[in-house]
């Protein structure tokens, strides 16, 4: 009888730690609190606590190991204000609703960088994995004229092949070993055959990814880098866009809210080469759509669509020469 009593109390004190010792998760989006679009990057720490999770490609996070009880979460991104949360566990994981962060501008002052030279020729206790660059960044580059393959041109470890080549090389591979994805679809042939552009619209980029190192074999065996760049999903706050049209090129961008759960994106370039009409009795002219829809079903859950064309022609009129 006693030992049947022993054993009982035994089991019932296993059961309670094992409840004791279970974990959950909380996860969510986290937006611009005006125009409603996932923040890539965005840290989310336990108040408090070292450590943390980012959010994703789709903004989205997954902090796991919390313990039932209460817990503030803080939330933060750069150029925003920080956020906490309180989260009550109890019993099961969380799904928080979308975490709006408001833009915050911040001034920063004059950095200045000094470091001791190495004795050997590379510093092999540094690597670098991943530059990211966003739509700001590159347009803020000078002769980069919003090009996303020029502007990466001037990050460390790429070097251009040719003068007027949009083609790249990353530490010192083949070009052909870089492999473009756009919103997680490969773009095999992403250059413009006329000029030394990319075929990507800078107004539509959300993030530019560029793995240097580090990556696996499910990006189709490239060895030198992958560039993944993320569109927008349009803005949830209201009708916002721009229209330039001109002479050599017209450009147009809306983006609008659908709906109580929906957003939409619409964007499109035509560039007409009229000087090389006149010169070279040649008709070259190019042109991009892109259009997106993302459907917000609910705080985890959400469907996007995304379209994407682009064409490039070329005519030379050979009795010219």
């Amino acid at each position: 009888m006693k030992r049947a009593i022993v054993a009982y109390l035994f089991f019932l004190f296993q059961i309670g730690a094992v409840i004791n010792a279970q974990t959950y998760t909380v996860s969510g989006y986290v937006t611009d609190d005006q125009s409603g679009e996932t923040l890539i990057g965005a840290a989310v720490q336990e108040k408090g606590k070292a450590g943390g999770v980012i959010t994703d490609m789709n903004g989205l996070f997954r902090f796991v190991g919390l313990s039932p009880g209460k817990h503030i979460l803080v939330i933060s991104h750069l150029s925003y204000e920080p956020r906490e949360i309180q989260v009550d566990i109890i019993n099961k994981s969380l799904v928080l609703e979308a975490v709006k962060l408001k833009s915050q501008p911040q001034k920063l002052s004059e950095v200045s960088i000094v470091a001791e030279k190495p004795n050997v020729a590379g510093d092999r206790q540094v690597e670098t994995s991943m530059h990211e660059l966003s739509a700001h960044a590159i347009q803020s580059v000078p002769t980069a004229r919003n090009d996303i393959f020029t502007a990466i041109k001037f990050l460390p470890g790429i070097e251009r092949t040719e003068p007027f080549s949009p083609l790249y090389s990353v530490r010192g591979g083949d070009p052909g070993e870089n492999a473009v994805m756009l919103d997680g679809v490969m773009i095999y042939n992403p250059y413009h055959s006329s000029i030394s552009s990319g075929i990507f619209n800078t107004r539509i980029i959300k993030s530019v990814d560029l793995l240097v190192g580090g990556f696996g074999a499910e990006y189709g065996g490239r060895n030198s880098s992958v560039m993944y760049i993320s569109t927008k999903d349009g803005s949830t706050d209201a009708l916002h866009g721009e229209l330039e049209p001109s002479t050599l090129h017209s450009r147009a961008f809306l983006e609008f809210p659908v709906g109580e759960k929906g957003s939409a994106m619409i964007a499109g370039r035509y560039y007409y080469d009229i000087v090389s009409q006149f010169i070279y009795q040649s008709n070259n002219y190019f042109y991009d759509m892109n259009f997106s829809y993302t459907l917000r079903i609910n705080a985890r859950q959400r469907l996007s669509f995304k379209y994407f064309y682009s064409r490039d022609h070329s005519a030379i009129d050979f009795n010219t020469f």
